[in-house]
């Protein structure tokens, strides 16, 4: 008698517990896949909100974008002094085992010694005479040495420019700041023009022209109330539904700043250029020139350009469209 084998239910149910295995583990990845770009987005939006509420660190018109951002102190604001010594041209070293800090900058040099134990500071140099520990709040913070301003500036012999509403801090070894007061003229220039198309929704022409004055030429804000108002049969201009305005701020998203001085113009004039860097998954960095003009002592802008950088064309000059 010859019996039927029951390898064909056996394989049947070997070949479905592999084809569930299959399915399930395809499943597992895909879920894992999904939840690591949740966790991904979640971890940008959290760094993104946290960048809010840092001051950004610039020298010589470049954000350095300090792993370790500035810091209030009491008294004063800490900075990472590698990043400020090193984008001026001058070296520090640290020296692990011992948590020996030093750095030189054209004829400054500086040692710094923490405890080994404690990371307090036990020796504090500049240009090898003894300071004081408790002159400043010296300490390590996310293995970076944080100093606070008022002894970076003696140590690069330049005054270091600040701003608690931008949360901006400028380094540069000229001690002229029209730089930065023009930066905030036009950071503000942005918001007052925010605040405009959102309160003056349906208004007069002269009250609209009035409201921009304060910033801008009456050419700017006639090309402003244009390109945002429509003009009804009686004469009241009511806002048109379109992107908002584009701003230089927040300050923390800015690549590099720079000022020219436009020798073209009678009176004093200058153009401010200032390049935003790039947002995640985005192809164009925004490049905003601004035209400033001394009028009746007030720095009023005169002219205003928005253009896209193509990242793939970097350093040829070319850009995207303008805005």
């Amino acid at each position: 008698m010859m019996y039927q084998k029951e390898r064909y239910w056996g394989d049947d149910i070997v070949n479905l517990q592999s084809r569930i295995s299959r399915i399930v583990s395809w499943q597992m990845i895909t879920i894992s896949i999904f939840i690591w770009g949740i966790m991904f987005l979640f971890s940008s939006y959290v760094i993104y909100a946290t960048e809010e509420n840092e001051w950004s660190l610039f020298v010589d018109g470049t954000n350095v974008f300090p792993d370790v951002a500035p810091s209030p102190t009491n008294e004063d604001i800490a900075i990472p002094v590698r990043f400020v010594v090193e984008n001026l041209g001058g070296t520090v070293n640290w020296e692990p085992y011992t948590k020996v800090v030093t750095g030189k900058i054209e004829d400054q040099t500086f040692h710094i010694q923490f405890d080994t134990l404690t990371h307090q500071v036990v020796t504090f140099k500049m240009n090898e005479k003894d300071l004081p520990t408790n002159v400043a709040n010296i300490h390590l913070q996310s293995g970076r040495t944080m100093v606070p301003i008022q002894v970076v500036e003696k140590l690069i012999n330049s005054k270091i420019y600040q701003d608690p509403e931008l949360q901006l801090l400028h380094v540069k070894p000229s001690q002229e700041h029209q730089l930065e007061h023009l930066l905030k003229r036009a950071a503000d220039a942005d918001q007052h023009l925010l605040n405009t198309l959102k309160t003056l929704r349906t208004t007069q022409l002269k009250q609209l022209q009035d409201r921009l004055r304060t910033y801008y030429s009456t050419k700017v804000s006639n090309a402003i109330i244009e390109y945002y108002y429509h003009k009804s049969p009686n004469g009241v201009y009511t806002i048109v539904p379109t992107d908002a305005p584009i701003s230089i701020t927040p300050v923390h998203q800015i690549e590099t700043i720079k000022l020219q001085k436009n020798n073209d113009r009678t009176g004093e004039s200058f153009f401010l250029s200032v390049v935003k860097k790039q947002k995640m998954f985005a192809t164009y960095k925004v490049h905003s020139l601004y035209e400033f003009q001394l009028i009746n002592k007030q720095w009023i802008i005169v002219e205003i350009t928005h253009q896209l950088v193509d990242n793939k064309e970097n350093g040829t000059g070319k850009y995207g469209g303008g805005i």
